[in-house]
């Protein structure tokens, strides 16, 4: 058994499609999650209409370690 809340792992968050109504601050897109910390993402409705409402965010795990509890 592996407690994930003393690692380190790094993170990067897409959104699926281009055509989203939905974005995420450019600055938030990728880091790092402190050792028994939290992170929190800023999720922005883009302005008129678009081609797709909704909101489908795949999440990459960048360290091998973590790749067991982030399939």
């Amino acid at each position: 058994m592996t407690n994930i809340s003393d690692f380190t792992p790094k993170y990067k968050i897409t959104m699926e499609s281009p055509n989203s109504s939905f974005t995420i601050d450019p600055s938030q897109v990728s880091g790092e999650i402190p050792a028994r910390g939290q992170i929190s993402i800023i999720i922005i409705r883009k302005l008129g209409r678009a081609q797709e409402d909704k909101m489908i965010i795949p999440v990459q795990c960048l360290e091998q370690r973590s790749q067991e509890w982030c399939q």
